[in-house]
């Protein structure tokens, strides 16, 4: 005879070891198992009797007849904590003795409570036949219970003197997955089922929190799941043990009013099936987790199927191994997968650690795949299918697979500024159409590219072998175009895939003059400092940024503010380094001319001439200029040869170049204009003096002076005069008014019969 078993959850409970939670035989005559109530008319009506009626064994729970009465009589259990429970499941014994003189109705069932008043029917029967012995099993959805007190109770309604006796043995009342709501404590769990967390309902888990799940078992989200790990305080999600593996998590289908799912700074392991998988649900993020020790022989790592807005970034997946599945995989939709890294994962045999099937590879961009290990040369680091838009920046170094296969039956492709490095491969597997451009493959050891359609072009890349680094076919001319094939010259660079250093802490950017710089696909955006896009994926800023040439406010023009972002070689200070500014034309004719920036030292010695460079098609005079000190940015106050006006801007371009012992490097030219921001004051003293008997001479101050914010400033541009007469006192300063420009203080003029008004206004030439 089993003896009761009662398993009481508290909130802050670490275990879940007990699937049963009520496991009742009523294993002493006239004794009622501890904790359990009877309520009702008459509460005698039930006992533990020596029988074995309902099927089990002897003794059992008996309710009778007498005393006889009409009510609602109840056999309720202890209390037990539901709020971790999903979906329980209610088994029992029973058997009914119907009192056959008696035709009334009567009710048996199963109640279910949180607080002993209310009470919900799970299942019940009625009528006025016998029911034989028999095994019952009721089902009881979450949210039946999720309180910390709960209650089952066997339930009669009617007359009890209806029936000979019910016979009740052998409860049971168990779960076995568990309800994820509310937020759980940090602490450790061990959880036997699956972890549920039912639609509408938000599931939190705190940092530092450490799960453990039975073998198979997943996280299955309906609602919302908040993992809420922090740095150095990761949520830890895995197995029992080493050698058990767990089923991840499930987020399937999940209604976009609430699918908001946030993983992050989470610690996932040792699952066989994925350790993520979404489809279907697209507000999702999956940050800063470090997912690792996952096999992938039914299933992949991470899965993500027809998925909008997720987002899965800054991740590290690691030692992740199986048979004929990648380690993830991205099937329609546009996820954003972004600064995640792949390292020493295990490549199946002729197979693909990431596989992307029509995708916008757009969205996949700055991950790093280092050291994953393949096991033939059909094996690929990046298995591209049938996708669209530009897979960028991505650095694919030190695998023992060739980097990239891309398969296009439809569609294009472009891949744009990668580094396909030091693989134990081939950089490029190419059918369809696919366009590569400013992108790096060198060192890879079965050749460059193979391509097996006309469709592959290879523009403004650096490919070691150049042409002869291409089997089968590619069509030159336009489809191989201003390519490097001489070394990129990177600054400390993994030497070969047998090197097992981590790549991504070398120095992938290119010397000062590597052949890269610069040459890449002139249609890219600019680099930072305004030039043409590098070739790689690390992009230099050697040319000096323009990135002010305005007008100096408040001033008598011909003066240009210019200010300038500083090379990048200029950290720290260097003996002779300087940045000079120029400034495209002049008088050349009397200006010293050299042929070279580098001649400048030299040239500055002729202080009596202007110094003149010729760049082939283009003349620049030098202008200034400042040392360099290490400074974020540099600014110079440059004369213009003209102001605007209102013959036109007569913009100038200036540039800056940055010298130092090794060489200058010259900023993209930037146009700029000055304003004479100052007018003339107004002239004084206006006199009118007969000159002859038709004649007057109408004569006033010089103007030699401007007013700028109620200060004076001496004028520089020439000054000039309009004179207007009218009738009017107030002679509007109209073009039908204007009767004479001068250059000087005075104008004669012409006089009729009529009264007439005069009017003088200065302005200078610009």
């Amino acid at each position: 005879m089993k003896s009761l078993l009662i398993i009481v959850f508290c909130f802050f409970c670490t275990a879940f070891w007990a699937v049963e939670v009520i496991n009742e035989t009523f294993n002493t005559v006239g004794s009622f198992p501890a904790g359990w109530t009877r309520t009702g008319p008459s509460t005698s009506i039930w006992a533990v009797v020596n029988s074995a009626n309902a099927g089990g064994t002897a003794p059992e729970l008996s309710m009778t007849y007498q005393p006889s009465a009409n009510g609602q009589y109840r056999f309720i259990s202890p209390s037990f904590d539901s709020r971790y429970m999903h979906d329980m499941t209610l088994s029992f014994r029973h058997l009914l003795d119907d009192y056959e003189n008696s035709s009334s109705n009567y009710t048996i069932g199963v109640q279910i409570s949180t607080n002993l008043s209310t009470w919900t029917t799970l299942w019940s029967v009625t009528g006025t036949t016998g029911i034989a012995a028999n095994q019952r099993s009721v089902s009881i959805s979450f949210d039946k219970g999720m309180s910390q007190t709960t209650y089952i109770a066997f339930w009669f309604s009617g007359n009890n003197y209806d029936i000979d006796g019910w016979y009740i043995d052998n409860i049971n009342l168990s779960y076995e997955n568990t309800l994820g709501t509310g937020t759980w404590s940090n602490t450790t769990y061990y959880l036997p089922g699956n972890l549920i967390v039912p639609s509408g309902h938000t599931f939190t888990l705190t940092a530092g929190t450490d799960m453990h799940f039975d073998t198979g078992k997943s996280i299955i989200v309906e609602g919302s799941l908040k993992v809420m790990g922090e740095f150095g305080n990761p949520v830890s999600l895995s197995s029992y043990g080493s050698g058990n593996y767990w089923g991840g998590i499930k987020l399937l289908n999940i209604n976009t009013s609430q699918d908001s799912t946030l993983i992050n700074y989470a610690f996932i392991d040792r699952s066989n099936d994925s350790a993520i998988m979404i489809s279907n649900c697209d507000e999702v993020r999956v940050s800063n987790c470090y997912i690792l020790d996952n096999t992938c022989n039914s299933i992949w790592a991470v899965l993500i199927l027809d998925t909008t807005n997720a987002v899965i970034e800054n991740n590290i997946f690691n030692n992740i191994s199986g048979s004929g599945y990648p380690t993830m995989w991205v099937y329609y939709g546009a996820p954003k997968i972004r600064n995640n890294r792949f390292d020493g994962n295990i490549i199946n045999n002729n197979g693909s650690m990431i596989k992307l099937e029509n995708y916008n590879l757009s969205n996949f961009t700055g991950n790093s795949m280092i050291r994953n290990y393949g096991f033939d040369s059909s094996s690929n680091v990046i298995e591209i299918n049938n996708c669209s838009g530009v897979l960028s920046r991505q650095m694919i170094a030190n695998n023992a697979a060739n980097a990239i296969k891309a398969s296009m039956t439809s569609g294009s492709i472009d891949i744009k500024n990668c580094l396909l490095v030091n693989n134990y491969g081939k950089g490029l597997v190419s059918n369809g159409t696919v366009r590569l451009k400013s992108s790096i493959i060198w060192g890879n050891d079965l050749g460059s590219i193979q391509n097996s359609s006309y469709n592959l072009a290879v523009q403004y890349s650096c490919i070691e072998g150049g042409q002869s680094g291409i089997s089968g076919t590619i069509v030159y001319g336009t489809n191989y175009l201003q390519n490097v094939s001489s070394n990129p010259l990177f600054v400390n660079p993994t030497t070969s895939h047998l090197d097992t250093s981590d790549p991504t802490l070398r120095d992938w950017t290119l010397q000062t003059f590597s052949p890269c710089i610069d040459t890449g696909d002139p249609n890219h955006p600019l680099d930072a400092d305004g030039s043409i896009v590098d070739i790689g994926m690390y992009s230099r800023k050697l040319k000096p940024f323009i990135n002010k040439a305005a007008d100096v406010a408040g001033d008598q023009g011909h003066q240009l503010d210019l200010v300038w972002l500083r090379n990048e070689l200029d950290v720290s200070y260097q003996t002779g380094a300087y940045y000079s500014v120029w400034r495209e034309g002049g008088t050349r004719e009397s200006a010293l001319l050299i042929t070279s920036p580098n001649d400048l030292p030299s040239a500055l010695n002729h202080k009596e001439q202007d110094i003149c460079w010729w760049d082939g098609d283009r003349t620049w005079y030098y202008l200034s200029q400042v040392p360099a000190m290490n400074f974020a940015d540099y600014g110079l106050i440059v004369p213009t040869l003209q102001d605007s006006s209102s013959t036109g801007t007569h913009a100038a371009n200036y540039r800056v170049i940055y010298h130092n012992s090794q060489g200058y490097w010259q900023s993209v030219s930037k146009s700029g204009y000055s304003v004479d921001n100052i007018p003339p004051m107004a002239p004084r003293n206006v006199n009118l003096a007969r000159a002859s008997q038709n004649q007057y001479n109408l004569s006033w101050e010089e103007v030699t002076e401007g007013t700028w914010q109620g200060n004076s400033y001496p004028e520089i541009n020439p000054v000039r005069y309009r004179v207007y007469a009218s009738d009017d006192p107030a002679v509007p300063l109209i073009p039908a008014n204007l009767i004479g420009i001068s250059t000087t203080p005075q104008l004669l003029i012409t006089s009729g019969q009529n009264r007439r008004f005069f009017r003088v206004l200065a302005f200078d030439t610009e």
